[in-house]
């Protein structure tokens, strides 16, 4: 069982108002969950973002303060228990989608449904459980769930299954599975990548094959180090993941109440699922090669052709999808502007920690720099190209700008 991480930043906080502790709990046990059933970064956040938009739902019907994302009841009764609202939301869909592990959902809620319980939390529980099952019937047939047989292609520049696993491609499905907040991805998509011809995909190519090496002889100890801190692969809390913890960290710092905090992670959720979907909508589009095929295959390419080595291999392993765009760069890109947006200012200090490197931490001052940093993290692991990193930076910046302009804003 992989510690959570989360755990090391709450010796910062040990006198901070705890009204959103209940979402801190839940946030630690279901970014365990991901860890440890190693779930992938886009059913991941597509979980998180109904986890997060129901339990905004549920309690932002007591106030009726924001515009609801879909449950549009008011709470029945007076005198509310917000946390117990909150538990019974996240006790309900966190047993829904991960029912193996209700055992230590159990503990969460217990003080919510002893024999000790008012009336008043008991029925507070029952609403957020009410608020859920809506949440959980609304997203019943998104297509997360529905599969699609994809056979790649073996043309010049198109991805094909990379080594050393030659694993089939990872959720061709994916593209077509219902937005949270966008009508269509199409008008966030990032447009084609170069040509295997110009000089745009040379330089590229050149950059990621010094850079991106196992054995590099360019790449600084600290480059190497941001590749594997951001790694973010199986039995890790995903790219998503990760920035729900620097957003739990932000709230505590800013000392968000519960509603506050479930809008933040409601928006930052419905962002980030949204631009996962653009992303592979964007990733089977195309079909563009990784790196290691690249610059292994370089000859059958004549601007590329002295670029070949047959046994270049990258520093990250090569996921199992196409390479344009950068998941994780649309990811930070989105995660990044949507917190900028929330707080008003992108000049916000906080740490990061990391799976893959749990005796590290790494501080920074700006969302956007760490979204920087993160995109960089993949062509210093030769997985990427430096034009699918800005891309997906782009695209995630955009599809944030809708989310939050549009979505869970103040009534009037």
């Amino acid at each position: 069982m992989i510690p959570s991480l989360f755990s090391i930043p709450l010796i910062f906080f040990s006198g901070v108002d705890s009204d959103s502790q209940v979402l801190y709990d839940w946030n630690n046990v279901m970014l365990e969950a991901v860890r440890e059933e190693s779930i992938g970064p886009n059913l991941a956040v597509r979980n998180f973002a109904i986890l997060y938009g129901s339990t905004f739902d549920s309690l932002n019907a007591v106030e009726k303060k924001y515009n609801a994302y879909h449950f549009k009841e008011s709470f029945p009764a007076a005198e509310p228990s917000p946390d117990a609202i909150a538990a019974g939301s996240c006790y309900t869909i966190a047993t829904s989608l991960h029912p193996s592990r209700k055992g230590s959902f159990d503990k969460l809620v217990k003080p919510y449904l002893s024999n000790s319980a008012s009336s008043r939390t008991r029925r507070s529980f029952s609403f957020g459980a009410k608020v859920a099952r809506s949440f959980l019937e609304l997203r019943k047939n998104d297509g997360s769930s529905t599969s699609v047989t994809d056979v790649p292609t073996t043309k010049t520049g198109k991805w094909q299954r990379t080594p050393p696993r030659d694993r089939p491609p990872v959720q061709p499905h994916w593209r077509n599975v219902k937005p949270f907040c966008l009508d269509s991805t199409n008008p966030f998509l990032a447009p084609p990548p170069p040509q295997l011809d110009s000089k745009e995909y040379l330089d590229a190519l050149i950059k990621v094959k010094l850079l991106g090496s196992k054995q590099s002889k360019v790449r600084t100890r600290e480059q190497k180090n941001i590749a594997k801190f951001w790694s973010d692969f199986s039995y890790s809390s995903t790219p998503p993941g990760h920035w729900n913890e620097i957003a739990t960290f932000v709230a505590r710092t800013k000392k968000l109440n519960l509603l506050e905090t479930a809008r933040l992670l409601a928006l930052l959720n419905f962002t980030m699922a949204d631009a996962g979907i653009a992303a592979f909508e964007t990733k089977y589009r195309y079909r563009y090669w990784r790196p290691i095929q690249a610059i292994r295959q370089a000859d059958e390419i004549k601007e590329t052709s002295r670029l070949r080595d047959p046994s270049w291999d990258s520093l990250l392993e090569s996921p199992s999808h196409p390479e344009y765009v950068s998941g994780h760069s649309c990811y930070s890109g989105s995660a990044a502007r949507l917190l900028a947006l929330f707080f008003k200012t992108d000049d916000i200090s906080f740490i990061a920690f990391s799976d893959a490197r749990p005796e590290e931490k790494r501080t920074f001052h700006s969302f956007e720099k760490c979204a920087e940093e993160i995109g960089m993290s993949r062509i210093y692991g030769g997985i990427h190209y430096e034009f699918s990193n800005r891309a997906g930076l782009e695209m995630g910046r955009k599809i944030a700008d809708h989310t939050f302009t549009h979505f869970l804003n103040q009534t009037l």
